[in-house]
């Protein structure tokens, strides 16, 4: 394993692995293809093939595995097909193809809380008699193992995360317990790389603070101060101790949520806005899901954009009062 300054860790155990495990199936198993796949969305992403493979319409995703590992991963196919055309699912799927398929073996790659990571699974273009199924618990040996791979690599991450929390003050904000810009920048790259390497969603909320400058001029700029460090304190409460919180602006806030989709997300905003009226505090805010197809600063601009999007209702429901 290798561990920049800031405790991250990139291990490249999983790959290599992958790698052995597919040159040993593909003389073994004896199929044009053997691969390791995995689920982001509703999409299958390739992670290593014995060969290169033609890529789909959607950027980093194969067509072929689309429609057959998707099955697997959702528990609708086979896990062992010689002619996969006679089953429903690969059938429909057919004039989809660049290729032709004729024989399928495949496996899920499961993680320790039961999700999917993926698929560890062999194509062929060819027929293959029935005799092919017998190496399906050699397959599913395998893709046990690599689950466990995972699985401790994944705990060895997380472990680094709540060290990384405790890093050193120059990159903490100072007046609340979050971090400041240049540690959201250094946290979060980390989060990035591994949601994406890992399969892993990612959320971005975004927060601007309300009534802020009106504070200021009221009570003067001490008031101001009390404000935004309460808000700070209500975000740091809501959030989970792996979850990263910073405020990347005078009244700006961002939250990277780890291992949660947009939907889990809002729930954490709901939670958010009653921590925020208990102590006083308005805020608008914005939600995004980080896609597989975008960086983490395009997210940001979604979860951005949305926040605006909430500043500006309000003020158009307050004049609408007014008036």
């Amino acid at each position: 394993m290798q561990a920049n300054s800031y405790g991250s860790t990139q291990s490249e155990d999983f790959f290599q692995s992958v790698g052995s495990i597919l040159s040993f199936l593909k003389k073994t198993v004896g199929f044009d293809m053997v691969l390791v796949t995995r689920l982001e969305g509703d999409d299958i992403i390739l992670v290593d093939s014995d060969q290169p493979a033609r890529h789909s319409k959607k950027e980093g995703s194969l067509q072929l595995i689309d429609q057959f590992c998707t099955s697997i991963v959702k528990g609708e196919g086979s896990c062992a097909a010689v002619n996969p055309y006679e089953f429903s699912v690969y059938a429909k799927a057919k004039e989809f193809l660049d290729t032709d398929i004729q024989a399928y073996l495949a496996v899920p790659i499961q993680l320790a809380d039961g999700s999917m990571f993926g698929t560890l699974c062999a194509l062929n273009r060819t027929p293959k008699d029935e005799y092919v199924k017998v190496y399906i618990p050699l397959l599913q040996t395998f893709a046990r193992a690599l689950g466990d791979l995972l699985n401790g690599e994944l705990k060895t991450m997380e472990q680094a995360k709540l060290a990384q929390h405790a890093a050193s003050d120059s990159i903490m904000d100072t007046i609340t317990p979050l971090y400041n810009r240049r540690g959201w920048d250094i946290m979060t790259a980390i989060e990035e790389n591994r949601a994406k390497q890992y399969a892993q969603p990612l959320s971005i909320i975004s927060i601007d603070l309300d009534n802020l400058k009106k504070i200021n001029d009221t009570y003067g700029h001490a008031a101001g101060g009390a404000y935004i460090t309460k808000a700070g304190h209500a975000i740091k409460e809501t959030i989970r101790p792996y979850d990263i919180a910073s405020r990347t602006g005078g009244d700006e806030y961002n939250i990277l949520l780890v291992d949660c989709d947009d939907v889990n997300a809002n729930k954490v905003v709901s939670a958010m806005k009653l921590a925020f009226q208990a102590c006083g505090v308005s805020g608008s805010f914005g939600v995004a899901q980080l896609k597989h197809s975008e960086s983490l600063a395009q997210t940001m601009d979604r979860a951005d954009q949305k926040m605006y999007e909430d500043k500006r209702a309000k003020k158009a429901k307050a004049a609408q009062n007014v008036a």
